[in-house]
């Protein structure tokens, strides 16, 4: 019955979001749909810190990297579809999180390392990407091509208007959820949260523990560069600051305010506070700034299991990922699988 439930309650929020665009446009129906791509953003640093229990001071990085792989590929006629652009944007991010994560995890050093790499990474290549000439330095670039999805010989098809870059963002908000669940559920998704709970019980039960966290680095990684190219396609200007220290900060926010091990909390919580900020910074950009962070403190005194944690199937799914995580049943039978 309670699944039916939930059913019945995501049918219903898909439904009401298919429908958005024959009920607002313009402006708003633009900020939906770039709130859209920071849920996608959101639900990749969740699997990497609320799964996976990784920190990442750095995670705006493979976000811009995805943005400004597209933007950069797509100024190439013979490479601007999006069949091309979007798997190299998410290669490009993928290869930085293996780059990043890599010495860090297999030189075992302290969790703490690995995120002070992360922020050291990102704030890199914000520097280079302000100097080079090859992103055009401090503006960055503008007159991204829209998403163009033709297949030649058989039909032709750029998706321009407000309306059919939602819908597409939509469908790839959507199924990025459904393989985000399905994943995590999975043996490889179980073993996953174990390590989170007790690293060195799951290293002694002989799972690969480097493999499979270098497995979320890079995973997570592709995940965000993903959410960068729909950013890009559909913001059409990639900008330095998208690297900021600002921009992976409030992605932390999104998650510790959303739920963090839940998908659902943070993508919502992601897409009603990039709503917010629209709304906010036509009166001010510092009262968005100050309201953000109201909420947080707010949030971490008050709701330390985030909004997932108002709703009664929130919470029986946040404690039962913590208490199969730690058993037996999970970690001490599954030795075959690997990753």
């Amino acid at each position: 019955m309670r699944s039916l439930v939930a059913g019945g309650l995501i049918l219903g929020a898909v439904v009401v979001l298919t429908l958005v665009p024959s009920m607002v446009g313009g402006y708003y129906l633009f900020l939906l749909t770039l709130a859209m791509t920071s849920a996608i953003f959101a639900m990749s640093l969740d699997l990497q810190w609320g799964y996976a229990g990784l920190i990442n001071f750095g995670a705006a990085a493979p976000f811009a990297l995805g943005a400004y792989g597209y933007a950069l590929v797509t100024q190439t006629p013979a490479f601007a579809s999006a069949y091309v652009a979007v798997p190299v944007a998410m290669l490009v991010a993928a290869i930085y999180g293996m780059v990043v994560a890599f010495p860090a995890f297999k030189a075992r050093t302290l969790p703490l390392y690995y995120a002070l790499l992360t922020l050291a990474g990102t704030l890199l290549l914000q520097k280079v990407t302000m100097i080079s000439t090859f992103t055009n330095g401090f503006n960055g670039i503008n007159g991204v091509a829209p998403l163009d999805i033709s297949v030649p010989g058989l039909f032709e098809l750029r998706i321009i208007t407000p309306r059919d870059l939602y819908l597409a963002v939509l469908l790839t908000l959507i199924a990025t959820f459904v393989f985000c669940r399905w994943l995590a559920g999975t043996p490889a998704g179980r073993v996953v949260r174990a390590l989170r709970e007790d690293e060195r019980r799951c290293e002694a039960l002989g799972y690969p523990v480097v493999r499979y966290k270098l497995f979320v680095a890079c995973g997570t990684a592709a995940l965000a560069g993903l959410a960068g190219a729909l950013f890009a396609a559909v913001n059409a200007n990639v900008t330095p600051a998208l690297f900021g220290v600002q921009m992976s900060l409030v992605a932390f926010i999104w998650v510790a305010l959303g739920g963090p091990g839940t998908l659902w909390g943070p993508a919502v919580a992601a897409i009603v506070l990039v709503m917010a900020e629209g709304y906010f910074s036509r009166a001010s950009g510092e009262l968005y700034l100050v309201v953000i962070s109201g909420l947080f403190i707010v949030g971490v005194l008050f709701l330390p299991r985030g909004l997932a944690g108002l709703i009664p199937t929130g919470q029986r799914a946040l404690r039962r990922g913590r208490e199969s995580d730690v058993s037996g049943s999970t970690v001490g039978e599954n030795n075959d699988v690997r990753v």
